[in-house]
Formats: structure tokens, C-alpha cells, sequence
């Protein structure tokens, strides 16, 4: 189940920044306050935040279809499945200034103190940058 989660975040963000000049996904692992939260963020078109609360509902659609295909239900099919493993999802926005999507999932600890990487260190090559808890 967790498979289609990434299946349609990335998806999503891949469809919707497939039209900036310089398309970028990123999928990456942040801490805030302690908890772990698994991010799918691009550059894309974006949307206004104050329809947020809409985005996980079935058949709610922030583009028009001729203008982004799809059916509309895959955001809510990753809210299902984020809360059936016990986490939550949220979303930050702005129009043209792409989305950030990101989940909990209960339990999920992918590094503990030992594994920290300070904000500041530099990145490696073919890893997922980390910042301390």
C-alpha cells in the first residue's frame, strides 16, 4: 500500500511541474519536532493553499482535466492509506511555486540520534540529505 503512496505523490509531482523550464521532484526525509516526515516536493504549478482542505477529497481537482489529465482520486487515495498505517498528510502550496506534500507514518523512526546529519553538513553523493532530531 505504501508503494502507491509514492506512486502518486511522485506521479502528481512529475505531472505537474512537467511544464517548468527546469522540472525538478524532490523525495526526501525531514525532522520537525522530533518526528519523522517522509516529503515529496517539485517546482510545478502549484495551487492556492486556501483550497487545501480540498486536495484529499475524492473527484476534487485544482486544475482543470483538459489541462492536467486524471480522475482526481489519487491524493485521497494516499490520505486513506497514510491514515490506515496510523500516520497524517499534509501540504504546502503556492501558485507557481510548485507543492510540498508530507506524510507521518506511526512508528517510522528512519534515523535516531546516532545517524543525525546537522542541517549544515555538506551532501553525498546518492544519499537522501537528513537533518538531525
Amino acid at each position: 500500500m505504501l508503494r502507491q503512496v509514492f506512486v502518486n505523490l511522485i506521479g502528481n509531482a512529475l505531472k505537474f511541474s512537467s511544464r517548468s523550464p527546469q522540472p525538478r521532484v524532490e523525495v526526501f526525509v525531514e525532522s520537525r519536532r522530533g518526528i519523522a516526515a517522509i516529503c515529496v516536493r517539485d517546482n510545478g504549478v502549484g495551487f492556492d493553499p486556501a483550497y487545501a482542505d480540498r486536495l484529499f477529497g475524492v473527484f476534487q481537482r485544482m486544475h482543470g482535466a483538459e489541462e492536467f489529465p486524471g480522475t482526481g482520486v489519487g491524493l485521497a487515495i494516499v490520505k486513506r492509506i497514510v491514515e490506515r498505517h496510523g500516520g497524517v498528510i499534509g501540504v504546502e502550496a503556492a501558485p507557481g511555486r510548485g507543492a510540498t506534500f508530507r506524510f507521518t507514518l506511526a512508528g517510522f523512526r528512519p534515523f535516531d540520534q546516532a545517524d543525525a546529519v546537522p542541517a549544515d553538513a555538506p551532501a553525498r553523493t546518492g544519499t537522501v540529505p537528513r537533518t538531525g532530531t
